[in-house]
């Protein structure tokens, strides 16, 4: 018996199916910090929801953890080493096409994330991985919670347990920006509000009325205290919204841009970006005849706050000031 063949292995004879593809639902989340958003957990209590009221319903989630050198950072799944392409940084959160593809091909619904926040890797999600393997998203949901938005809102670390109504109205800007991004790529998002232990109603309030006010369905996820119970009403809210949503996926841009077009609309659209400078180097790689011209290349966005790039076969790094780009055996496996 060749080596695997009894560790749990899939084969590939498992894609093929004669049932109706189930719906794809994408997490992520607004802008990370170290408040902790919840995209897995919620993922996870998504998923459990689905399974309470009755749903077949697959979760595909991104390796575990493994850090930036493999094995440094330990072995949660959050935060962890992208499938979509041979090694990938943190910011692209994503399990592999066929991990999502076999999902479909057996479940009434498959839940999948994408992060750090929605502009890293849920852009490159739609941008990349949806476009060059014919997925789309049958819902998306944005992942907020009180304590990262009073952060966001300018409150210490050290308050985040003392109701603030105030702070989280500050931070809405943030939860804004995001749900503006998802609303480019054609689709409209589901606001998830990981409930913690100290949240007030009066704060949680807060993001229920702002969400009303701009017509983004709004449910409150409480899957960490009390597990799949916990997320019925998510479930719910998501399928709900499932039913109504019938827009295809828009892409940002066309693969056969060039490069140039492409990074421009990404940093324009996503990051709200009003003119775009390239350094010398970086002209001669793009011109004809330079390493990166047009041809072949795509281009991603990935996990530094203050910049985008991208690792994997064919995908140009696009850098915004220094970024340790890779560590590790995978660097001479990369075009």
């Amino acid at each position: 018996m060749p080596y695997g063949f009894d560790k749990a292995k899939v084969t590939l004879d498992a894609l093929q199916s004669e049932r109706p593809p189930g719906r794809l639902v994408l997490v992520s989340a607004i802008t990370p910090t170290d408040a902790g958003e919840g995209k897995t957990t919620t993922s996870i209590g998504l998923a459990q929801g689905f399974a309470r009221l009755g749903q077949g319903v697959y979760l595909a989630l991104r390796e575990p953890s493994l850090g930036p050198t493999f094995g440094q950072k330990g072995g949660a799944t959050g935060c962890g080493r992208a499938r979509v392409v041979p090694f990938a940084n943190i910011a692209h959160g994503c399990n592999s096409v066929v991990a999502t593809t076999l999902a479909l091909a057996r479940a009434d619904w498959v839940v999948t994330e994408a992060g750090f926040g929605f502009d890293l890797g849920a852009e490159k999600f739609f941008d990349i991985t949806c476009v060059s393997a014919g997925l789309d998203t049958a819902a998306v949901v944005l992942v907020a919670n009180v304590r990262a938005l009073k952060l966001h809102g300018g409150v210490a670390r050290t308050a985040l347990t003392q109701s603030d109504p105030a702070a989280v109205e500050r931070g809405l800007g943030n939860l804004a920006k995001h749900v503006e991004n998802i609303r480019i790529f054609g689709e409209s998002p589901v606001v998830a509000l990981n409930r913690f232990g100290a949240d007030t109603d009066n704060e949680m309030a807060v993001v229920r009325k702002w969400c009303e006010a701009a017509g983004v369905p709004f449910a409150l996820s409480d899957v960490f205290a009390e597990g799949g119970e916990g997320g019925v009403a998510l479930a719910e809210t998501v399928a709900a919204h499932a039913e109504q949503r019938s827009k295809p996926l828009t892409p940002l841009y066309d693969w056969n841009e060039p490069i140039p077009v492409k990074m421009e609309k990404v940093a324009r659209a996503t990051y709200g970006v009003q003119e775009v400078t390239w350094t010398k180097e970086a002209q001669r790689a793009l011109a004809p005849g330079g390493t990166h011209e047009p041809g072949g290349w795509q281009r991603g966005a990935g996990a530094r706050r203050a910049g985008i790039n991208h690792f994997g076969a064919r995908v140009l790094l696009q850098l915004v000031g220094p970024v340790r780009e890779c560590c590790g055996p995978c660097t001479n496996k990369l075009d």
